[in-house]
């Protein structure tokens, strides 16, 4: 979005992706920006299954999203990965990210527009 419509829509496009994010997550959940174009959720009480539920719903509400620039409309689309911290287990934060990050690069690899559980 940046290179093609230039940075102002792409933090438009940003913006977006945040606030339909608060209104599809719950109260408990915690949305936070990770990077440029990256955010994290935590979502407390929610199981794999639960959490991709939620997150598909995002996506599929996020690309019927329409962005209006002097030249052209357009759409987006958003990849998605998901990983599952479980109390018996003794995953550190950091490798919890790095499955999320896995798991969101195989949704881009295997065609974009998807969630995926590491």
């Amino acid at each position: 979005v940046n290179d093609r419509f230039g940075h102002a829509m792409g933090d438009e496009v940003i913006a977006s992706v945040a606030t339909l994010l608060r209104k599809r997550l719950r109260n408990l959940d915690v949305l936070g920006r990770y990077g440029g174009e990256e955010f994290v959720v935590l979502m407390n009480n929610c199981n794999v299954i639960e959490a991709s539920k939620i997150l598909d719903d995002f996506r599929q509400r996020f690309q019927e999203l329409v962005f209006t620039t002097e030249e052209a409309q357009f759409s987006s689309t958003i990849s998605i990965g998901v990983a599952e911290f479980r109390p018996d287990s003794k995953i550190e934060p950091d490798a919890l990210l790095v499955n999320a990050d896995k798991a969101m690069y195989i949704a881009k690899e295997t065609g974009r527009n998807k969630v995926i559980v590491s």
